[in-house]
């Protein structure tokens, strides 16, 4: 299938997490021209070397769980992730999960959860990049 979409240099450089009942799954691919993916973990999460200059970092790609309870052990996985001391680390997805009032359409918050995503981003040092163009609605 991976060839078929998106050519041949893709074909060995891939790591995936198939879906499962509600949840999507996650597919990582990178040209071989440029990078090499290795090393993947449970989750999917992947050492990624620059062919160019074979400088390295990893990249997690995430897709949230839905329930409550399986969100709060999803923000401890990520934690447990990062004891990993990755020097450079990008992690991309859906969190299924909002730090911010502002980032909801609705006024339906959960601010326990949202305080808990806060902390987990604050505790791992990460930082947003912000889409741009992205339309928001709000009701």
């Amino acid at each position: 299938m991976i060839a078929h979409t998106l050519g041949p240099k893709f074909l060995n450089n891939f790591a995936f997490l198939p879906a499962s009942q509600t949840r999507g799954g996650i597919l990582l691919v990178a040209s071989e021209d440029y990078f090499l993916i290795s090393d993947t973990l449970n989750t999917v999460t992947a050492k990624v070397t620059m062919r160019a200059d074979a400088s390295t970092w990893w990249i997690t790609v995430v897709y949230g769980p839905q329930s409550d309870a399986d969100k709060l052990l999803f923000l401890q996985e990520l934690k447990d992730l990062a004891a990993a001391d990755r020097e450079r680390w990008l992690i991309v997805g859906d969190f299924n999960l909002i730090y911010r009032a502002t980032d909801k359409n609705n006024s339906n918050l959960n601010r326990r959860l949202m305080g808990s995503f806060r902390a987990t981003i604050d505790a791992l040092h990460l930082k947003e990049l912000r889409l741009n163009g992205r339309e928001i609605h709000m009701e």
